[in-house]
């Protein structure tokens, strides 16, 4: 992909995430099948209160992409207005090429 946009490499969450902790929640990134993530890509992770369906995330966190599986830990030092996660949420990774979470491309 050129121009360092997103690449749409499956990436999720493990079953291992955990939360009902105002303080956090830890996880596991896995990636499906054969997907690969070239290195200096970034994650970028997308909280919304579970059944949002978009609007604005609730916290974001950006992690270098390196090995998988990745490790990961979301706190209220994530969110976007300080205050304490959802209890119920919903967690999406996205992989960006150049680490701007601001460039988007079809692919």
């Amino acid at each position: 992909m050129a121009g360092g946009s997103p690449t749409s490499a499956p990436v999720a969450p493990s079953a291992a995430a955990t939360s009902g902790d105002p303080r956090g929640v830890r996880g596991t990134l896995t990636l499906a099948g054969a997907a690969n993530v070239p290195s200096g890509a970034a994650v970028f992770l997308i909280v919304r209160p579970a059944g949002a369906k978009g609007g604005p995330p609730v916290a974001v966190s950006r992690l270098e992409a390196g090995a998988f599986p990745l490790s990961f830990e979301l706190s209220q030092a994530n969110s976007m207005m300080g205050q304490p996660l959802p209890e119920a949420m919903l967690i999406d990774a996205r992989v960006d090429l150049d680490g701007n979470p601001m460039t988007r491309d079809a692919g």
